[in-house]
C-alpha cells in the first residue's frame, strides 16, 4: 500500500491506498489508534489503478505527504527529535530535561542548612572592604537568620557570601521562578572575593559560569513549570533587562530559550561590538539561521568548554528546529566536536544523514552513532556514498534491519525506469536551507506512481541553477513525463515567503515559469501584492517579470489587471510596461491585445462547465456582470455551493469545489476589465472589425455571455446575438453584418429604436451588463457655446475628482511653493475628438487627502461646441455627477 500522512505529534492523519486487481483498497486513520477501511470493486484492474491514481493526486494537493521508506518500517523510531511550534508549544521542547528532583515545599531544611554556611562567613564582613553600599546589604542580610528573607537581593547576597547549590531550592520553595531569577541575577553581580581581607564589589556576570548550576538548573525548572510562574518569572526578566549591561541580558536570554523577544534586540549589539562570550550564548538563542552564522564566523574556531557544549546546542536546536543544521554543519567545518555530530542526529531528516555521512570520517564513532538513530534516512544517503567506511555502516544497518534491504531494493528500481533528465544534477548546486526538500510535493508520472524523492531533490537542484530566460535541461521530458509540477512551483513559491524572500531565492521565480499551469499566474499575483508592503518590492518586481515570461493568456489576464490596480504604483507600472512590449512586439494596439488575450477559462462550447459530483452534476453558468452561478439539474439556480453527501464520490466533490473555488478567483480579475472595456468602448465610440468581433467576442466562451446582453450596431443598422450566438435583428430574423461593428451609445441611437429594443430585452428578462439602452442623462444644451455652465449649486467631491482618472482624465501637476507638495486643480480628457478641460475652484493636495471635502467647478470647457457633440456632453455631465 502507498500511505499518505499529514499533521504531526497527535493530529498526525494518515491514508492508505492500494489497487489490487478489481478492487480498491483504502485504509485511514489517526495517530496509532485503530484504522478505518474500505474495499470498493471497480469494473477493471485498469479503472482501479486509474481511480488509485486519481486519489491519490487529490490528496498530494491537498498537502499530504507520502511516507516512502517510513511506511514499511513502522516499527523503527521514526518521531523526529525535534519538534518546536512556536504557537502551541510556546516554550515546552521536546528534549528538554526535565528536574532531577523537586524543589522541597518548605523552606526549613534547606535554610537551616544554609545558616550555617553563613555564619562560617559572618566574621570576613567585619575586615570587607570595596563596595560600600554592597557591604551594607550583606551585612543587612546577616543580621537576621532567624527567618528566612522574602527580599530577593537579601537572599542574592546571602548566596554570593556562601554558595552553595542549595540555594536555587530555597529561592523556589520561598517565592517560586521569578524570586529566584531575581535572587540569582543579584548573587552573579555581587562578588565576595579574598582571604583574611575579603574584598566586595559589583560585576557584570560572567557568560560562561551562567551556563552552569545554577543556571542552567533554573533554565530546566522554568522548562517545567506552570504557566502563572513561568509568566511571573518573565515579566521578572523583562524588568532586569531595562537598562542592564549586555552580558546580564544574554545571560536571562539564556534562561529563556523559547521567547526570542528577548535575545533578538541584542543580536545587533554582540555582532557590533560585544565581546566573544556573548557571542556563543547568543548562538543559543537566536531563531535565525542567517544570525546564527554570523555569531559563528564572528566566534571564529574559538568555541566554548566542551562540557558547556550540549547546552547551547540544545538551545539552538530547540529555537530553530531543523533550521538549525546549517549552523551546526558552519560549526563541525570549523572544529571536530563529537557533540555537534550527536546534536545533528537528533534532527533525523534526509539532510541531517547526508551531514552525518560527510562526518563519517573526520568524526566516524560519532557520525555511525547518528546514522543508527535514523536507519529509514541514513540507508538512502550511504548508499549514495562512495567511501569503504560508509559501505561499511551500511551493510551494518541493512544487517540489523532486514526490512530495509527490500525498501532500498524498490527505492533503487524505481529510480532506474526513469529518464535522466530527472536524475541529472549540476555540480555544486546545494538547496537552501530554508528549503525542505522532503516536504515538498512528489508530481505523479503518465504511469499513475508518484516521483521517487531523489527525482524531486534533483529537479529542485535543476531548478536552483536556472532563471527566467533560462531553463533547466530536463523541462520538456518533466513536462511530458508527469503531472502536478505547478503544485511544486507552488510549494517553492510558499517556502520562498515563508522564510521571508531571501536574495539567495529568487530562482523560485523562474521555477514559476518554466513549471507554469494556468493556475500559475493567479497563484503569483495573489502573493505578489503582498510583497512591497513587508519591504520587498524588488522581489515583486521581478515576480511582475515572471508573469511577462509565462506564455499563458491567464499570465496576460493577470498583467492586465495589475495595471489596473492603484494599491502598488511600483507593480501596476511594471506591468504596465511589459504590456506596452508586448503590444509593440505584436504590432496592435493595446485593445486588440487585451481582447486577444482574455482567457476562456477552460469552459466549454456552450459558455459554462459542468461540475461532477458522481451520482449529482452541477452547471455553471454566468449572470449579466460575470459572475458565476450555479444551476442543479432541473437548471434551477443554487444559492451556495452545495457540500457533499455520503453517497457523492469524496474525489470528484473535492475537485469540483477546487474548480469552482479557482473559477471564481479567475472571474472576478476579469469581469471588471471586460465591463470596463465593453462599456469604455461605447462611450468612445470604438468598433470592430467584423471578422474580430465574431471571433473574440461572439465567439468567446466568456465573453459572449456579454455580447449576448447588449445592443450592437453595423452601419445604420441593429442587432444583436442570441442564445445560439446568431446574429439577428429586431424582428428576430438573421442579420448579416458589414465590415465593421460597433457598440452604440443610446444617443446614437433614434428613441423609436431604443424604446423597441428595450421592449425586446425585456421580453426575453435580459439584463444589461452596464446601462446601455436605459442610461440616463440630463437635458442637453441646445446653444452653441464650448463653456458648458453646471448647476449653481454643483460641487465635486474630493474623492470623485480622484476617481475621474479612472473615467479617462489626466490631472495636470503642479508644485506648491510654499511646502513643496504635489498638487492640481485642473484636468483634461480627450472623447471622440473633443478635448475637455475642467477648472475646480482650489488645489487637490496629493500628499493630504481629504475625500469629503468639496470643490466647486470654475470653468468648464470644450474645444468644440458642446451641442454638436451629445453623447460628450452627456458623458461629461454623467462623469460630475449631473444627471
Amino acid at each position: 500500500m502507498r500511505r499518505f500522512e499529514t499533521g504531526t505529534g497527535r493530529d498526525r492523519r494518515y491514508w492508505e491506498v492500494e489497487a489490487d486487481g478489481r478492487f480498491l483498497q483504502l485504509r485511514w486513520g489517526k495517530g496509532d489508534g485503530r484504522p478505518q477501511q474500505s474495499r470498493k470493486l471497480m469494473k477493471t484492474p485498469r479503472d482501479a489503478r486509474e481511480e488509485a491514481a486519481r486519489r491519490v493526486a487529490a490528496k498530494q494537493r491537498d498537502g499530504w505527504v507520502e511516507v516512502d521508506l517510513a511506511s514499511e518500517t513502522a516499527s523503527l523510531d521514526m518521531t523526529p527529535h525535534v519538534h518546536w511550534d512556536p504557537q502551541s508549544q510556546r516554550r515546552v521542547l521536546p528534549f528538554a530535561r526535565r528536574p532531577r528532583r523537586t524543589p522541597p515545599r518548605d523552606a526549613e531544611g534547606p535554610w537551616r542548612k544554609l545558616v550555617k554556611a553563613v555564619h562560617r562567613q559572618r566574621h570576613r564582613l567585619d575586615q570587607a572592604t570595596g563596595n560600600d553600599r554592597a557591604i551594607a546589604q550583606l551585612r543587612d542580610a546577616v543580621a537576621e537568620l532567624e527567618t528566612p528573607p522574602t527580599d530577593p537581593i537579601a537572599l542574592g547576597s546571602l548566596a554570593a557570601l556562601a554558595p552553595d547549590k542549595a540555594w536555587l531550592d530555597l529561592w523556589l520553595a520561598l517565592g517560586g521562578e521569578a524570586l529566584a531569577l531575581r535572587a540569582l541575577v543579584h548573587s552573579e553581580r555581587l562578588q565576595v572575593g579574598g582571604g583574611s581581607r575579603p574584598y566586595v564589589t559589583t560585576v557584570e556576570p560572567v557568560i560562561v559560569p551562567t551556563l552552569t548550576s545554577p543556571w542552567r538548573a533554573l533554565r530546566k525548572h522554568l522548562l517545567a513549570a506552570s504557566e502563572e510562574a513561568y509568566a511571573e518569572a518573565l515579566d521578572a526578566a523583562r524588568q532586569l533587562r531595562q537598562g542592564a549591561p549586555l552580558g546580564l541580558r544574554c545571560a536571562i536570554s539564556t534562561v529563556f530559550p523559547a521567547e526570542s523577544e528577548l535575545c533578538d534586540p541584542d543580536l545587533a549589539e554582540a555582532l557590533a561590538a560585544g565581546p566573544e562570550r556573548h557571542h556563543l550564548v547568543l548562538l543559543g538563542c537566536t531563531t535565525d539561521p542567517g544570525a546564527a552564522a554570523a555569531l559563528i564566523a564572528a566566534v571564529g574556531g574559538r568555541l566554548p568548554p566542551w562540557d558547556l557544549l550540549p547546552t547551547y546546542f540544545d538551545t539552538l536546536l530547540a529555537r530553530m528546529g531543523p533550521a538549525a543544521l546549517a549552523p551546526l554543519e558552519a560549526v563541525r567545518a570549523r572544529r571536530e566536536i563529537p557533540e555537534v555530530v550527536e546534536t545533528i542526529a537528533r534532527i533525523r531528516s534526509p539532510e541531517a544523514a547526508e551531514s552525518l555521512v560527510a562526518s563519517l570520517d573526520l568524526m566516524p564513532d560519532a557520525a555511525a552513532a547518528g546514522l543508527h538513530a535514523m536507519p529509514v534516512y541514513a540507508v538512502p544517503a550511504l548508499r549514495r556514498a562512495r567511501s569503504d567506511r560508509a559501505q561499511a555502516v551500511l551493510a551494518e544497518l541493512l544487517d540489523r534491519h532486514p526490512q530495509l534491504g527490500e525498501v532500498d531494493r524498490q527505492a533503487q528500481a524505481a529510480t532506474e525506469d526513469l529518464h535522466p533528465d530527472f536524475l541529472a544534477v549540476p555540480e555544486g548546486v546545494v538547496p537552501p536551507p530554508w528549503l525542505r526538500v522532503p516536504r515538498l510535493p512528489r508530481s505523479m508520472l503518465t504511469s499513475g506512481e508518484a516521483l521517487p524523492p531523489q527525482a524531486v531533490g534533483a529537479m529542485v537542484r535543476q531548478l536552483v541553477h536556472c532563471d527566467l530566460q533560462t531553463p533547466p535541461p530536463g523541462v520538456r521530458t518533466w513536462r511530458a513525463q508527469t503531472t502536478g509540477l505547478a503544485d511544486l512551483a507552488e510549494a517553492l513559491l510558499a517556502a520562498w515567503q515563508e522564510a521571508g524572500l531571501p536574495r539567495e531565492g529568487r530562482w523560485v521565480l523562474g521555477a514559476q515559469v518554466h513549471l507554469a499551469d494556468p493556475s500559475t499566474p493567479r497563484r503569483l499575483a495573489r502573493r505578489l501584492l503582498q510583497w512591497p508592503r513587508a519591504g520587498h518590492a524588488r522581489e515583486a518586481a521581478l515576480a511582475v517579470d515572471a508573469l511577462a515570461h509565462i506564455r499563458l493568456s491567464e499570465a496576460m489576464m493577470q498583467l492586465f489587471a495589475l495595471r489596473q490596480q492603484r494599491q502598488t504604483r511600483a507593480v501596476s507600472e511594471r506591468a504596465a510596461l511589459h504590456i506596452e512590449a508586448l503590444a509593440k512586439q505584436a504590432n496592435m494596439p493595446l485593445a486588440e491585445l487585451e481582447e486577444r488575450l482574455v482567457p476562456d477559462l477552460g469552459l466549454d462550447d456552450r459558455g459554462g462547465l459542468d461540475l461532477d459530483f458522481g451520482p449529482r452534476r452541477f452547471r455553471v453558468t454566468f449572470d449579466e456582470r460575470l459572475q458565476p452561478v450555479l444551476l442543479d439539474a432541473e437548471g434551477q439556480p443554487v444559492p451556495r455551493f452545495p457540500s457533499a453527501r455520503k453517497s457523492d464520490d469524496a474525489a470528484l466533490a473535492r475537485q469540483a469545489k477546487q474548480t469552482w473555488t479557482a473559477l471564481k478567483a479567475d472571474v472576478k480579475t476579469l469581469a471588471k476589465a471586460q465591463l470596463t472595456r465593453f462599456e469604455t468602448a461605447m462611450v468612445e465610440g470604438q468598433s470592430w472589425d467584423t471578422r474580430d468581433f465574431l471571433d473574440h467576442v461572439v465567439g468567446h466562451r466568456l465573453v459572449a455571455h456579454l455580447a449576448r446582453r447588449l445592443v450592437w450596431r453595423s452601419g445604420d443598422q441593429t442587432f444583436r446575438v442570441d442564445e445560439s450566438g446568431e446574429l439577428v435583428d429586431a424582428d428576430e430574423e438573421p442579420f448579416t453584418p458589414g465590415p465593421k461593428v460597433d457598440l452604440p451609445h443610446p444617443l446614437d441611437l433614434p428613441a423609436l429604436s431604443r424604446e423597441a429594443w428595450s421592449e425586446i430585452l425585456g421580453d426575453y428578462q435580459i439584463l444589461q451588463p452596464f446601462d446601455q439602452l436605459g442610461r440616463r442623462f440630463p437635458t442637453l444644451p441646445t446653444a452653441p457655446s464650448r463653456q458648458l455652465a453646471l448647476p449653481d449649486d454643483h460641487s465635486l467631491s474630493t474623492g470623485r475628482v480622484l476617481g475621474l482618472t479612472r473615467k479617462g482624465w489626466q490631472r495636470e501637476m503642479h508644485t506648491d511653493e510654499d511646502r513643496r507638495l504635489p498638487v492640481f486643480s485642473t484636468l483634461t480628457r480627450e472623447l471622440r475628438g473633443v478635448r475637455i478641460r475642467l477648472e475646480l475652484d482650489g488645489w487637490v493636495n496629493l500628499e493630504h487627502i481629504d475625500a469629503e471635502a468639496r470643490l466647486p467647478v470654475c470653468e468648464l470647457r470644450a474645444s468644440r461646441d458642446w451641442s454638436e457633440h451629445p453623447v460628450v456632453t452627456a458623458e461629461v455631465l454623467r462623469d460630475l455627477g449631473v444627471v
